[in-house]
């Protein structure tokens, strides 16, 4: 018996290790799309930049490869809002800028239900629930935690 668990301890310590070496590519992998995203779609709005369908494209793939590698990630569901929200503010199609409008509220709600603590969240939520006039729960959720987070409200 200490034949085997001698020869199967170093191939489990091997196959441990080979999963950690996996897990850590994907999260760089996710984590290079994410930054490829965020620098791009930091320009958009400046006075100077105006970008092109196909970086707007780009950056788009990008944020959604790097989700789909990292479901979970709050920033990069927030990223994706603000993006679908640039986008939705410049589209001429008035539906389709209500359901990317409605994408992004989404993910901001999902991103700050992964991290109720996180004040920053939950206010630009608030702000853009406002911006866009839904005047609902969610607001009054959100404007709730922004109180409850604030530093006032935190102090001992």
């Amino acid at each position: 018996m200490n034949v085997v668990a001698a020869r199967l301890f170093p191939a489990l310590l091997l196959l441990f290790a080979m999963g950690l070496v996996i897990e850590s590519l994907r999260m760089a992998a996710a984590d290079l799309l994410y930054s490829r995203a965020e620098v791009e779609a930091s320009f958009w709005g400046q006075k100077s930049y105006v970008p092109t369908s196909t970086s707007v494209a780009a950056a788009f793939s990008d944020i959604e490869r790097a989700r789909a590698l990292e479901a979970g990630q709050p920033d990069l569901m927030l990223l994706h809002a603000h993006m679908l929200l640039w986008r939705s503010y410049w589209s001429q199609e008035r539906e389709l800028s209500r359901r990317e409008e409605q994408a992004a509220i989404a993910l901001m709600i999902n991103a700050a239900e992964l991290r109720p603590g996180h004040r920053a969240t939950w206010e630009r939520l608030a702000r853009e629930k406002q911006r866009l006039g839904q005047d609902d729960a969610e607001l009054a959720l959100a404007a709730s935690r922004v109180r409850l987070l604030s530093p006032a409200a935190l102090a001992p």
